[in-house]
């Protein structure tokens, strides 16, 4: 799985717009407005002068001088007019006005239809009807015709009034019987009726003209891509069928037929869209979750009957039961292990059925797949912890000489590990604190952001907790030293890793910096629409491949110069196992933001996952590609994840290399800068992050300082621990301190992989910018291919092989440094803290 780090802001818009119907005739009101120190007056306003204005000042300059004066106030609703005398430049009393069931008080104004504002500080100058004006409450009434190629009317009509009856329409052949509330024309409407709706929907009714004759016309319709073609008859009473169909094209893609990873351009006339084949999804019938409650009876049967066995039979005593070939003990725990074999199939079983619920709930969340993917997590892991309580439990028996036979492949130390792991997962406590555990990661997937509030705080140290108690029942003192072994099978300390951890403090701050600094440069860098710069630009960090024909083209691209007959037992070809995976379709897409892949062994294949946005962009394609590919060579060979995870990075690094050796110069001044930057700094983050997370970790998991001193800590010091620690690295400046709280539920113990893989990555890419493409190819196929050569593997009883050099003997292996050594942070130092220049000479004119 891989998470993006990257520089964002995000910002959040919300419009909201309303319209609003007045019941004042005319919808704009004027009023007087100041600009600029000078003030206009609107053409509706009492301040305008008339021509009868003009008329009555002159009768007054000849006559006494009025000073009483008569207002009218019309509420517009209906009651009657109130009048007042109102002595001049005295103000009104207006009445108090209650909003009405489909009308809502708006005012008083000097004109009806609402303009002229009048307020009550307004003063009486003369003869005036003041009148309440209201908002209107509209219903939306919809007058569907009814027949095909018939187009809807829409108006607004007063709620609280009759519905006006339209004009009767007109349909040729037909006549018009009126208007009803149903399709079906079963309740006819009646526009007497006062109307309370907000929307109101009527259908016309129609009858056949008496004595009419279908008379057709044919007309051909050619097949199309998607559609297929036929004669189309018609009447002009819109009666019509359709024969002679013919079927649909197809789309005609400019790609070769086999070809199922391009996206072509469909050649048929009137069709221009780009696609790709459908896949033939041969997978479909057989990932499939089947997990009911059948299934679990017959597990838990399964388990019970070797419960009832064991119960039954005699305790070991060394002097009655030593071993005797063919004996009638061997053949009763013979028909045993045939049970307990069935067992063990049961579980790789629900592991598979755990993929397949996980993978779905990341598809769509909805309520079937988040419950089979909660109860199967669950009742998987109390298998498991059954799984492991049996060891002890037929150690006690008279089956112990058999079960754990020597010739069977046992050893002694096999059998010692086996009782550890029984003693400490095979009880009750193991099932219910993963069962706890599992329940925190779900709440944490339902925080909606993990960087606000204190609910992750509280989740986490819950989880720690936990997690500890899990690491002290199998003989650790923290989890830390019992993930770094079991869970993730590294081949190095914790001690190790704190070296490894002070190479980075001291040497890898000056390059980060510098690659910041380039990274701030260009990520602001915008081109213009429609340029190739921004084509390809967004075709790199933002298209999805699944959608995108320039994002594909330049994956596939990549992939057909990542081949080769030489480099190990098994002919490499990127191209071709990347069209084999869209031809038989084992990956799937969704809402969950992730992209990560499941190695299926039941189908002796792989499952790949892709979430929205970046997380189908092709960098992280080419990532989980290079997951897939290791898979396809090595057929789930066991790994350890640093270097399951220099597949994935380096094969990022490797697609940067190519774009930088391939794109034209002129894109590369300023967009491939941009692209470069962004993934480069991506790469050193992770470098960076990844190790202050570990080391976060590491304090809190075993209660100790970064400095070593022991320190109690809980959820109100979290976020200041993780600062400190990120001040030691010189990225607080940087990225974002919450960062930790992202990771370390999902992903406990787990981010150190990240660093310690993507350093090897910068130095590939360091090999191919100074050596060439070609060299640094060579070194990655070696990844893959390593374990071709006899000295590298062994073969366990069953002939599968089984890695046994370590991680950094690994990366000798292939031509790199040793992550455990400083001439590898050195050489990173040192060559990444001098930036860039992605100015190129222009071309000479021929």
């Amino acid at each position: 799985m891989k998470r993006k780090l990257s520089i964002m802001l995000l910002a959040l818009v919300a419009m909201i717009s309303m319209f609003v119907f007045v019941a004042c005739e005319v919808g704009t009101r004027a009023d007087i407005s100041s600009s600029g120190g000078s003030s206009s007056i609107s053409a509706g306003d009492s301040s305008s002068i008339s021509a009868d204005d003009s008329s009555s000042i002159s009768n007054s300059q000849s006559s006494s001088v009025q000073n009483i004066f008569t207002v009218t106030i019309d509420l517009q609703n209906g009651t009657d007019l109130i009048v007042q005398m109102i002595e001049k430049n005295g103000t009104v009393d207006l009445p108090d006005v209650e909003d009405e069931e489909y009308r809502k008080f708006d005012g008083w104004y000097k004109n009806p239809d609402g303009t002229g504002r009048w307020l009550k500080s307004t003063k009486v100058t003369k003869d005036i009807t003041i009148y309440a004006c209201w908002e209107q409450f509209y219903s939306t009434v919809t007058y569907n015709l009814n027949y095909a190629a018939s187009s809807a009317i829409v108006v607004k009509s007063p709620m609280g009034q009759a519905i006006e009856e339209p004009k009767t329409p007109v349909r040729e052949c037909w006549l018009f019987k009126g208007w009803f509330l149903d399709a079906e024309c079963e309740n006819a409407y009646d526009f007497s009726e006062i109307n309370t709706a907000n929307r109101v929907t009527l259908y016309a009714s129609w009858k056949l003209e008496e004595g009419h004759v279908h008379t057709y016309t044919t007309q051909t319709i050619a097949p199309k891509c998607t559609e297929e073609g036929y004669d189309l008859h018609s009447c002009k009473c819109g009666d019509n069928y359709k024969d002679n169909a013919v079927s649909c094209l197809g789309h005609d893609l400019d790609i070769e037929e086999d070809d199922y990873f391009s996206i072509g351009l469909c050649l048929n006339e009137g069709c221009s869209k780009e696609l790709r084949r459908d896949s033939l999804r041969i997978y479909e019938d057989d990932f499939v979750y089947d997990f009911d409650d059948e299934k679990e009876n017959e597990i838990d049967s399964r388990y019970q009957e070797m419960l009832d066995i064991l119960s039954t039979i005699a305790r070991y005593d060394e002097n009655l039961h030593s071993y005797e070939a063919n004996s009638e003990r061997y053949v009763a725990n013979k028909q045993f292990e045939e049970i307990y074999n069935a067992f063990y199939d049961d579980l790789v079983y629900l592991i598979e059925q755990y993929q397949y619920a996980y993978v779905f709930y990341c598809v769509n969340d909805n309520v079937a797949n988040t419950q089979n993917y909660e109860y199967i997590t669950e009742y998987r892991t109390e298998k498991i912890s059954e799984f492991y309580a049996l060891y002890c439990l037929i150690y006690e028996t008279e089956y112990r000489e058999y079960f754990f036979a020597y010739d069977e492949g046992w050893t002694d130390e096999d059998i010692q590990e086996a009782l550890i792991m029984s003693d400490s997962y095979g009880d009750d406590e193991y099932a219910e604190i993963n069962n706890r555990i599992s329940e925190i990661e779900i709440e944490f997937r339902d925080i909606p952001d993990a960087a606000e509030g204190d609910d992750v705080l509280a989740l986490y140290e819950e989880f720690v907790g936990l997690n500890n108690q899990i690491a002290e029942l199998a003989g650790y003192e923290n989890y830390v030293e019992y993930a770094y072994e079991n869970v993730y099978g590294r081949d190095y300390s914790p001690e190790e890793a704190y070296a490894m951890r002070n190479y980075v403090k001291q040497n890898l701050i000056l390059p980060f910096s510098t690659i910041v600094n380039g990274y701030i440069d260009t990520m602001g860098l915008e081109f213009k629409k429609g340029t190739n710069a921004y084509n390809y630009d967004k075709a790199l960090t933002s298209d999805s491949i699944f959608t995108s024909k320039l994002a594909t083209d330049l994956v596939k691209g990549y992939f057909e110069t990542m081949q080769s007959s030489t480099a190990g037992e098994q002919e490499i070809d990127f191209f071709y196992h990347a069209n084999e995976l869209f031809k038989n379709g084992n990956y799937y897409t969704g809402f969950y933001d992730g992209a990560f892949s499941y190695w299926i062994s039941a189908q002796d294949t792989s499952i790949l996952y892709f979430g929205p946005k970046s997380y189908s962009a092709p960098f992280t394609f080419v990532h989980e590609f290079g997951h897939y590919y290791n898979n396809v060579y090595n057929k789930g060979i066991g790994l350890s994840y640093d270097l399951d995870e220099v597949h994935s990075q380096a094969n990022e690094i490797m697609f940067l290399s190519y774009l930088e050796n391939t794109l034209d110069k002129e894109l590369l001044s300023e967009m491939f800068a941009k692209v470069y930057y962004d993934n480069l700094f991506n790469m050193m983050a992770i470098v960076m992050l990844a190790t202050a997370v570990d080391e976060f970790e590491y304090c809190v998991y075993t209660g100790t300082s970064p400095s070593g001193v022991p320190t109690e800590y809980t959820a109100e010091n979290y976020d200041k621990l993780f600062l400190n620690i990120m001040n030691s690295y010189g990225i607080s400046s940087y990225i974002d301190s919450s960062y930790w709280r992202y990771v370390v539920i999902e992903a406990p113990c787990y981010y150190i992989s990240y660093a310690m893989s993507a350093l090897p990555c910068l130095e590939l890419l360091s090999i191919s910018e100074t050596q060439g493409f070609d060299v640094a190819k060579e070194i990655y196929f070696k990844f893959f291919t390593f374990t071709d050569d006899e000295e590298n593997v062994e073969y366990d009883e069953v002939g599968d092989k089984v890695v046994k050099i370590g991680y950094a003997d690994t990366l000798k292996y292939a031509g790199l440094s040793s992550v455990f050594e400083e001439d590898m942070y050195v050489h990173i130092r040192d060559y990444f803290s001098v930036k860039k220049d992605f100015v190129y000479p222009v071309p000479e004119a021929a």
